[in-house]
């Protein structure tokens, strides 16, 4: 009986893995929506809920990390730390876009 359990939340570390990953692709693609809107003023606040968007998502990302990260296996470990990664660069990508597009619009403003 212990073993069906143990298995059990084996299987659910890997759907929270495999969850973790869909939701910084899912972030991936806000900031990709995100950086393809045009650089006006009028696009500033589309940008802004893209982005916002992509880091609700990679919040949620970074919780289901820490979640595997107490799992008791290596593997789960493993996976918490490329989340962890990935979720890390995503965030490094939105605070640059936000940064980025905010000086375009300030310069096309003045």
């Amino acid at each position: 009986r212990g073993m069906v359990q143990e298995r059990a939340s084996g299987q659910d570390l890997a759907r929270a893995a495999s969850m973790a990953t869909t939701l910084v692709y899912e972030a991936h693609g806000r900031l990709a929506a995100a950086e393809a809107l045009p650089f006006s003023a009028a696009a500033a606040d589309a940008v802004e809920v893209q982005i916002a968007e992509a880091e609700q998502l990679l919040q949620q990302a970074r919780a289901l990390a820490e979640l595997l990260d107490t799992g008791s296996s290596a593997e789960a470990s493993a996976s918490a730390l490329e989340i962890s990664t990935k979720v890390g660069l995503a965030v490094e990508e939105a605070e640059w876009l936000r940064c980025a597009k905010g000086k375009a619009y300030r310069a096309k403003a003045s």
